[in-house]
């Protein structure tokens, strides 16, 4: 095969623009920090980043459930502990006016106490988490007490048992976040009222008549509402303390798929440096090889 002037020329400017091209790659790897930039750089290396950032994208939304299910537990836990200070103070008012020195103008102020503890009881069961009712089950929209204490006409109270409602804060994980009003309350007993709310009304009408043995009958209603308050709150407890331990793990699973994530599309500046200073030169040689196949042409002197 004749070898031509033109064939070499047109070699050579193919090999330098090979050069050019490599140093090129080198010198945007450099710049941008990532050395894959499209799926053709690395199909295999592409492919795992994708899975890496999805694997972050769904780890960041299990971390932002996490955060809401704690703040959720946290308004649970708070009106717990309201609930049961106000039932310790019901038991400390009731153990006084089951004391048979009490004058029934005394057993009209513990009453009138009483009353007013009741309807901060009501209020605390019809507390909220952003607008949210946290007792009243998937009726979230729907406070648990009318303003008596009995159960709202909207809720089916009965099915409330049920109706747990759980973030997802794993692949396979999840935690329930709510307690309903029927394990905070009781169930529904005189006049559509749940059992806390039905039992003060007891101790109300037993002030009311002044029978300070009658009045004793209502200590061990309130430690049984107590005793249920405080099983509740150990419940409650110990979720928070596990969505304590899942949120450090997925903090420490987000470390690790950063790091994971760097290794497979950072460029390595150490080594990318040297390709470029390696290509650099090649380039230089090329160009001087290049300027001797370029020989000179008569055209060239025709001008």
């Amino acid at each position: 095969m004749r070898i031509t002037n033109s064939m070499m020329i047109n070699r050579m400017t193919m090999n330098m623009s090979n050069n050019l091209k490599r140093m090129s790659k080198v010198q945007h790897d450099l710049a941008s920090g990532v050395k894959i930039h499209r799926p053709s750089d690395d199909p295999i290396l592409v492919s795992r980043t994708l899975k890496i950032r999805t694997d972050i994208s769904q780890n960041d939304q299990f971390n932002r459930n996490v955060s809401d299910a704690y703040s959720v537990l946290e308004k649970t836990e708070h009106s717990l502990n309201e609930i049961n200070s106000v039932l310790q103070r019901i038991r400390e008012l009731t153990v006084q006016a089951s004391n048979g020195t009490m004058t029934p103008d005394d057993l009209d102020k513990i009453k009138a106490e009483v009353v007013q503890l009741k309807d901060h009881l009501i209020r605390c069961g019809n507390d909220t988490y952003v607008g949210r009712h946290i007792f009243s089950g998937y009726s979230t929209e729907e406070k648990l007490l009318n303003e008596d204490g009995s159960i709202n006409s909207k809720i089916d109270y009965n099915k409330l048992k049920d109706q747990h409602i759980e973030y997802q804060v794993g692949i396979s994980a999840t935690v329930k976040v709510n307690l309903t009003g029927i394990e905070v309350f009781g169930d529904i007993q005189e006049e559509g009222k749940p059992k806390l709310i039905s039992d003060i009304d007891k101790l109300i009408k037993r002030l009311e008549q002044g029978d300070n043995e009658q009045v004793s009958k209502s200590i061990q209603d309130i430690d049984d509402n107590i005793s249920n308050i405080l099983r509740l709150k150990g419940d409650v407890g110990a979720r928070i303390s596990t969505i304590e331990v899942i949120r450090n793990r997925i903090e420490d699973t987000k470390i690790n798929f950063t790091k994971l994530l760097s290794e497979t599309e950072d460029t390595d500046m150490g080594e990318a440096i040297m390709y470029l200073n390696m290509y650099e030169s090649v380039y230089k040689a090329s160009l001087a090889i290049g300027a001797r196949i370029i020989q000179p042409t008569l055209v060239d002197f025709l001008r």
